[in-house]
């Protein structure tokens, strides 16, 4: 994963927002702008910066991970970020000693799959009455976890409600909307909004 990324990250964004009209990002962070943005921020996958672009002069402080040595260069020449991890995400939430009042994953977890370590690991870093706000590309209810052909992971609402329960959160919001094009159709999506 990190040698494709690394490869990916020169074009990156042109490739995802010009061609594949990605929006994933924009729509994620919609509802928290229009609120108030949370104090402090780590963007999970943040890829090359666009998360930490739109909380600029917002959040009083975005940190990044992400497992591309090269994105995280790219978001770091962005001047959006306090600070970047180029580590893999499971093990990032395991060992920071940094606690935030929300923690974004915008486009990431289709390279996941299995999540529960993850929410565990968000779980532990957000402060009390922290968020947790997330894309997933949508999966039928039931299906759980399923690897797609083109090696991308889909999650069933009903499998990321019950991990919500299971490590004490809650859904504040679970709403569809397409996350970017693929051969000119949409890419239908879930975002997910937790406390």
């Amino acid at each position: 994963m990190e040698t494709l990324f690394d490869a990916y990250a020169e074009d990156f964004e042109d490739h995802l927002v010009g061609q594949l009209r990605y929006q994933g990002f924009a729509t994620l962070l919609r509802p928290l702008l229009d609120e108030a943005a949370p104090a402090e921020v780590l963007d999970l996958g943040c890829g090359t910066g666009l998360c930490g672009r739109q909380l600029q002069g917002i959040a009083s402080a975005v940190d990044g991970v992400d497992v591309s040595a090269e994105m995280v260069a790219r978001a770091r020449r962005s001047g959006h970020y306090r600070e970047l991890w180029h580590a893999e995400l499971g093990e990032h939430l395991e060992t920071s000693e940094r606690r935030y009042d929300c923690v974004l994953a915008a486009d990431v977890f289709v390279y996941v799959g299995e999540l529960a370590t993850v929410f565990a690991g968000v779980r532990r870093i957000l402060r009390p009455g922290g968020r947790f706000a997330f894309t997933v590309e949508a999966g039928e209810a039931g299906s759980g976890v399923r690897l797609l052909p083109k090696l991308r992971y889909t999650h069933a609402p009903d499998y990321l409600r019950s991990l919500a329960e299971a490590h004490g959160f809650t859904v504040s919001a679970m709403y569809s909307a397409p996350i970017r094009h693929d051969q000119d159709r949409p890419v239908p999506g879930l975002y997910v909004h937790l406390r």
